[in-house]
């Protein structure tokens, strides 16, 4: 049986460091990212994606 591929993870510096990201998408990434935690790229664009179909208070 083979393993499982591990995906890559990254520190909220590198995802804030990335050109990947917008302006607008690296302010919501270091509102809401944790700097003790590390995310892979699918966690950070989920974040996202959730904040943005949050309903404005």
């Amino acid at each position: 049986m083979s393993k499982a591929a591990t995906a890559t993870t990254y520190t909220k510096e590198q995802i804030m460091g990335s050109q990947r990201y917008s302006s607008v998408q690296k302010d919501v990434l270091g509102a809401l990212l944790d700097e003790e935690h590390q995310y892979t790229v699918e966690q950070a664009e989920k974040i996202i994606k959730d904040f943005e179909k949050k309903e404005a208070r």
